[in-house]
């Protein structure tokens, strides 16, 4: 076998399908634009801290005392008084037409019992339906009350007291963790996208006949048309990197070369994917199918959103096939703690596996299907 002939043809593939891709202005806005946007849309809009929540205040007391806590809790800058009331009548109401999250009631004897060091009890109704919501609003009203006793009131605490210290992302902005996961995200659906794409296109437009008549294989077509998907991926990586770093200022701690191998490994491993379902998919409406198809469950099993491990048995046994839940952890570790390669190489041993499995599936299929 000639391998520099064999070398050539693959690279002149390569380059007709960089060319294919990228000639349509329209083309090259949808490769860029889709990502910066998401990136800022996930960095400010996807994020579990709260923020001014509006509440509805029931006074009962009409108190300093109860003057105080008010003043307390409006200073925290988590909760916001929508409105004060002397009944509790108005909770419904407002509750249900979602102009408040929270409605808290301040009883009558409120500070009397507090003078007289006897339990007193505030009521805090919170809208359910959001149970993300509602259990973060809950805890940080609990904080709140609980520091009201110890500066306001001076109530000693005696026995274990805790200081919380939270490490590599210390004001626990949920923006950092969805960043970092987000570049994961896009490059997977912007890979699969692609390489699916890549072969339905031709046929509709008719040139992959004309492929197929050239004296290349069909291996050296599957080895083509996974390179520029691949090449994309890693530079829509780098914006949303570029973005996260010097937009939001998320610290990067690690190693930028980790990172990319991290990168270079995980879409390896989605482009067999995208080239599989290239070779069954007949046309380019069948391909976004499969893909939306399979682009949700992975999502959805990778960690990105909910832990792995706060998931059913049988889901976290589901997610040893995902690579996006391997690529998603490392990514983590490496951009905001700082791991090395000894820290997370188990990460990259399921990705070989399912590199492996997942070309051998697609070189299959484009030598039984599309050859």
């Amino acid at each position: 076998m000639n391998w520099r002939l064999y070398w050539n043809q693959i690279v002149s593939i390569i380059w007709k399908e960089l060319l294919a891709t990228f000639k349509d202005p329209k083309t090259r806005i949808i490769l860029l634009l889709p990502v910066i946007i998401q990136g800022f849309l996930f960095g400010y809009a996807a994020t579990y801290n709260l923020n001014k929540v509006p509440y509805v205040l029931i006074d009962e007391s009409h108190t300093q005392t109860a003057a105080a806590l008010e003043s307390t809790i409006n200073s925290s800058g988590v909760f916001e008084l929508y409105q004060s009331a002397n009944s509790p009548d108005i909770i419904a109401p407002l509750i249900d037409s979602n102009k408040v999250i929270m409605a808290v009631i301040i009883p009558q004897d409120f500070e009397e019992n507090l003078k007289h060091k006897q339990p007193t009890s505030i009521t805090v109704i919170v809208n359910g339906t959001n149970t993300m919501t509602s259990g973060l609003a809950t805890a940080y009203m609990g904080q709140i009350i609980s520091q009201f006793n110890q500066t306001w009131l001076g109530v000693e605490h005696k026995g274990i007291t805790i200081e919380s210290r939270t490490w590599y992302n210390e004001n626990q902005q949920s923006s950092w963790t969805f960043l970092t996961g987000l570049v994961i995200l896009i490059s997977m659906t912007q890979v699969i996208m692609l390489g699916g794409l890549s072969v339905a296109r031709e046929r509709e437009q008719g040139t992959f006949d004309q492929l197929l008549v050239t004296p290349v294989s069909s291996m050296q077509i599957l080895i083509a048309k996974s390179i520029p998907p691949m090449l994309i991926g890693l530079f829509q990586s780098t914006v949303l990197l570029l973005i996260a770093m010097f937009w939001f200022k998320v610290p990067f701690r690690g190693n930028i070369f980790l990172v990319y191998a991290v990168l270079f490994t995980f879409i390896s491993s989605s482009i067999g994917l995208g080239l599989s379902i290239s070779a069954i998919a007949k046309n380019m409406q069948q391909v976004l199918v499969y893909v939306f198809v399979f682009l949700f469950p992975l999502a959805l099993l990778s960690g990105l959103i909910t832990p792995v491990h706060n998931m059913p048995k049988i889901l976290q046994y589901l997610t040893y096939g995902n690579p996006m839940r391997f690529s998603v952890d490392a990514m983590r570790r490496i951009y905001l703690e700082g791991a090395g390669l000894t820290d997370i190489w188990f990460n990259f041993i399921p990705m070989i596996i399912l590199i492996i499995i997942s070309m051998s599936i697609a070189g299959w299929l484009f030598r039984n299907r599309v050859g």
